[in-house]
């Protein structure tokens, strides 16, 4: 074995496995020889045994094996003492390891380590011939990973180190909740406050830890309000939620438990909310009583209460959700807008305004909408990205209010980091400024989203810049390198040797690991390279989505290609079939839905089997998700049916292949024919009642250009919804 890696195993085994045992007196001393002496040099063997005799004399290493054996980590312990005081040239006999085959032994060190068995992981690490390179580090992160490694056989700043220099390693994140937990043992208050403001907690235990800091140091007032804040929004395992009301039950004043039984209730949380019951007086105990029987009990349990409390949320929003069901959309309305201002809870309100929003659109009452919308009170998140981009879409779709509509979409943007929800929003900014005449500023916004081609209003902002959809990716040579840094490297070398020895589960993580760590589109085409050296083509789709979110494209791997042959007498738009079959199944054969749908193209076996007749082809349902041309023949046998229906009009033809055609006939009436003037193709789509429908229609759009530039290997025009309206428009 080569001595330098030896000393470097060595060292790594006395800083993790062993750092507290005692008998890892040298490990200082390895490491600095290890740098100061070259790998050659005899005096490494030579001057061992006569270091290890200057710490400890024979009586003193038996005395110290006795101790040992009486702790549970006696395996550990005396197995490396022996390793130690023996000798590498004694350990390939104390193994009995003389494996010829590396490939077997390295194979069988996993094992162990991955059973948690670290010491005889090591003792065969030690025993290798050739061992790889990086095998000490994987030794490394297995034993910092184990669920079973007690926190006070960690050093803090191993731990720490090892964090700090392998954040693209799979399992970061448990080793950061290790490192939280390390670091309250050993810190006091004021450097747990400096760490926190470097890296903010990430379990919850740490962020209740974060908490008492906060409240020791000084910092009540904010500190308190944000332990009453967590605690009324904010759902917790039992054992963390016992431990917070512990640990800050006397800053929990009345309100804030009756906003967490009421949180509860309306997240459908009712077992969690009745561990809470008793902490309610009686008023507020008959009502949460009567919440909980609203959802299945007796509902007469309501009429005791008083009528501030019908107008809780936690009552409300189901009622609201009930009339509008019913038709009773105008009382709906007024129930919601019923609500107290201090009694509100903006996300659980959400849905419910949302609804009437759109019902208040169908309803062509715009002004409601508008002030719907406007009442939102959200704070941040998703949903407060949403309900602004609604609100500026309202004001200047429907009310021509292009500054207000400004205002909103301007704060939609600040809101989010989702590339399709920013690349919305700029484009409808763009649209804002534009109507005030301000075309730079316009322009800019659409510049800033033009790069996001792969999403559906990245390509409205191109269309509206006068481009054509073409990249010099189609076609791209895969490079001849990339994730080459050496932090990359090292994850590429585990995930191909543990896919090599068909450890896969593990060998996934790593590729899961260099998916995430992917930084340049170079490094993208490896991965997809490695994929298929692996035998991993399955992930090739998911991965390339997910970089796609990161602004990284590989078209061979985000746009796959199927050998369509129709029956005789289908007429197929290949591009369009492939932009549907990707986003209802994303290419797998064995889909079956919630609804029944199946295969490919998710046909319903009834409709699949009313293809079959029509074009006069044998039915067999298991055949739709087996057979892939059989799929795809009758998928597009009902697409170029609803073409049909709707007047070669596609963008009618895809919203009914998602929420039916009856529903698209609804929308057409409600909210105007796009295929006249009544109302422009985008806002008619934008319309839709359906949010699955609307993200439907605007994702199979952008596949279907993304297809045709694929399919044409150059430039296209690109194909909005105005274009795709037939031959009645």
């Amino acid at each position: 074995m080569n001595g330098g890696l030896e000393k470097e195993l060595l060292a790594r085994l006395c800083a993790t496995v062993l750092p507290y045992s005692g008998v890892c007196p040298l490990r200082r001393g390895w490491r600095n020889e290890a740098a100061a002496q070259p790998e050659s040099d005899p005096r490494d063997e030579r001057g061992k045994g006569d270091r290890m005799r200057q710490h400890q004399s024979p009586d003193d290493l038996r005395d110290r094996i006795v101790g040992i054996l009486t702790n549970p980590w006696a395996p550990v312990t005396a197995g490396l003492l022996f390793l130690l005081a023996s000798g590498a040239a004694l350990l390939s006999v104390m193994l009995g390891s003389h494996a010829e085959d590396e490939r077997d032994a390295l194979a069988a060190i996993i094992r162990e380590a991955r059973a948690g068995n670290h010491l005889q992981a090591s003792q065969l690490a030690l025993s290798m011939r050739r061992p790889p390179e990086q095998l000490p580090k994987l030794l490394e992160w297995f034993y910092f990973n184990d669920p079973d490694t007690p926190l006070d056989q960690i050093d803090l700043p191993t731990l720490s180190a090892f964090i700090d220099a392998n954040q693209h390693w799979p399992g970061t994140r448990t080793l950061e909740i290790k490192r939280e937990a390390k670091l309250a043992r050993v810190r006091p208050p004021a450097e747990m406050l400096a760490y926190y403001a470097k890296h903010p907690p990430v379990s919850t235990s740490a962020q209740r830890r974060h908490l008492i800091a906060r409240l020791e140091a000084g910092d009540f007032d904010a500190a308190a309000s944000e332990i009453r804040h967590q605690w009324a929004t904010r759902w917790m395992k039992s054992d963390d939620e016992r431990a917070f009301e512990a640990t800050f039950g006397e800053l929990l004043q009345a309100e804030d438990r009756r906003r967490r039984v009421a949180f509860l209730l309306m997240t459908g949380k009712r077992t969690d909310a009745r561990r809470h019951y008793d902490d309610l007086d009686p008023d507020w105990l008959a009502f949460a009583e009567a919440v909980d029987a609203d959802r299945g009990g007796d509902a007469s349990l309501a009429e005791a209460l008083p009528n501030d409390m019908l107008r809780h949320p936690a009552f409300v929003v189901p009622t609201v959700l009930a009339l509008d069901a019913e038709g009773e959309h105008e009382a709906a309305e007024a129930a919601l807008l019923s609500i107290p201002t201090e009694m509100r809870m903006p996300e659980q309100e959400w849905r419910a305004r949302h609804i009437l929003i759109r019902q208040a659109l169908k309803d062509q009452d715009f002004d409601l909408a508008l002030g719907l919308a406007q009442r939102h009170g959200l704070e941040d998140g998703r949903n407060r990205a949403e309900a602004e981009w609604l609100k500026g879409w309202v004001a200047l779709t429907r009310l021509s209010l292009p500054h207000p509509a400004q205002e909103a979409f301007e704060r939609s943007l600040s809101t989010t980091d989702e590339t399709r929800l920013r690349a919305r929003a700029r484009y409808w900014l763009a649209q804002a400024l534009r109507a005030q005449g301000d075309e730079a500023g316009a322009e800019n916004q659409l510049e800033a989203c033009a790069g996001h081609a792969h999403t559906f209003y990245g390509q409205a902002c191109l269309s509206a810049l006068g481009r054509k959809l073409f990249d010099a990716r189609y076609p791209r040579p895969r490079p001849a390198r990339g994730l080459s840094d050496a932090d990359l490297a090292e994850l590429v070398t585990w995930a191909r040797t543990l896919h090599e020895m068909g450890i896969n589960s593990l060998g996934e993580r790593f590729l899961h690991a260099l998916n995430s760590a992917a930084r340049t589109e170079d490094d993208l085409a490896a991965l997809m390279t490695l994929l298929d050296e692996v035998g991993r083509d399955d992930l090739s789709l998911l991965f390339a989505i997910r970089a796609a979110d990161r602004g990284l494209y590989n078209p061979d791997a985000l746009l796959p290609q199927l050998d369509i042959q129709p029956a005789r007498g289908l007429r197929v738009d290949e591009a369009l079939v492939h932009a549907i079959a990707w986003q209802e199944s994303k290419f797998r054969i064995g889909a079956v839905s919630r609804s029944g749908a199946l295969g490919l193209m998710q046909v319903l076996p009834a409709t699949a089997k009313a293809m079959a007749e029509r074009h006069r082809l044998p039915f067999d349902e298991a055949s739709l998700t087996k057979d892939a041309r059989y799929n795809l023949t009758l998928g597009a046998a009902y697409l170029q049916d609803l073409q049909r229906r709707f007047e070669d009009a596609d963008l009618l033809a895809i919203a009914a292949y998602n929420g039916g055609p009856g529903n698209t006939r609804r929308w057409m009436r409600e909210f105007g024919d796009p295929r006249t003037n009544a109302i422009e193709a985008l806002v008619w789509m934008e319309s839709i009642s359906f949010g699955e429908t609307r993200e439907y229609a605007r994702q199979v759009t952008a596949l279907y250009n993304l297809y045709r530039a694929r399919i044409a290997r150059g430039a296209v025009e690109i194909l909005m919804p105005r274009h795709l309206l037939g031959s009645r428009k």
